[in-house]
């Protein structure tokens, strides 16, 4: 009998302490992490209450990081009712916003690949993609995992100059505003190039040797592409370190 009254006494005391716990002030948090379109009550406070889905402000663009003054929040809470919170002394909030991010490499990827087949070239591999200094890579939802799509991509021949629109699909903010990257569109093509001077008569060794990708506008139709096309033939004369070999 004792024992019960115990355990109803404790259960007694323990009602008020939940209760309280319960109905514990808003509190503020000093850094959040949002992944919509706005801050919500419920992201900038502790224990929010029912107004925890309320929007109160605008969340920065994907991938990217604000602070909110606090006198700001105080003012955008009292507008929803949230009179009383403790503001622990903070002068401000940083909110950061997720995001995936979409490198220049795949973007440049998939550029070579739209230009490749508008332009009827055999393969994408041979085009490289060099983006203008102030292009970035492309933030879009964190859930959003498909590949990066060109809607549209233009070359000027005269100066190898593009400009293309990149989507990616299922991504809500490219869909309201596709992204349009500039930038330089080259055709390459392997050749052999001496890696070090090759006097006349001397044999050519693999180590002597490199395969790069140079400028096709650059390269004569008879340019060597292949390493087994000069290893261990001799040079007809001196030839220097960089040169492109051609066929005898």
């Amino acid at each position: 009998m004792k024992a019960f009254r115990a355990i109803v006494l404790l259960s007694a005391v323990a009602l008020p302490f939940a209760a309280l716990a319960q109905n514990a002030a808003p509190t503020l948090k000093a850094e959040i992490t949002v992944t919509g379109d706005f801050v919500r009550i419920g992201d900038i406070l502790d224990n929010p209450g029912a107004k925890a889905n309320e929007a109160i402000f605008k969340a920065p663009s994907l991938g990217a990081s604000g602070t909110i003054q606090v006198h700001r929040i105080m003012e955008a809470l009292r507008a929803h009712g949230v009179v009383v919170f403790d503001t622990r002394d903070l002068t401000e909030v940083l909110v950061s916003r997720t995001s995936r991010s979409v490198t220049l490499s795949e973007l440049g990827r998939a550029i070579a690949e739209a230009a490749a087949k508008r332009y009827e070239i055999a393969n994408a591999s041979d085009l490289s993609v060099t983006f203008d200094r102030h292009m970035s890579s492309l933030q879009v939802e964190p859930n959003v995992t498909e590949a990066p799509r060109v809607v549209s991509v233009v070359v000027d021949q005269r100066n190898n100059r593009f400009e293309a629109i990149v989507d990616v699909p299922g991504s809500i903010a490219l869909r309201r505003a596709p992204v349009r990257f500039t930038g330089t569109l080259v055709e390459t093509v392997e050749v052999v190039t001496l890696a070090r001077p090759s006097p006349r008569g001397e044999a050519i060794r693999d180590s002597d040797i490199v395969v790069e990708r140079l400028p096709r506008a650059d390269v004569q139709t008879d340019a060597l592409t292949r390493a087994e096309q000069v290893v261990n033939q001799a040079a007809r004369r001196a030839l220097r370190s960089g040169q492109t070999l051609r066929a005898a």
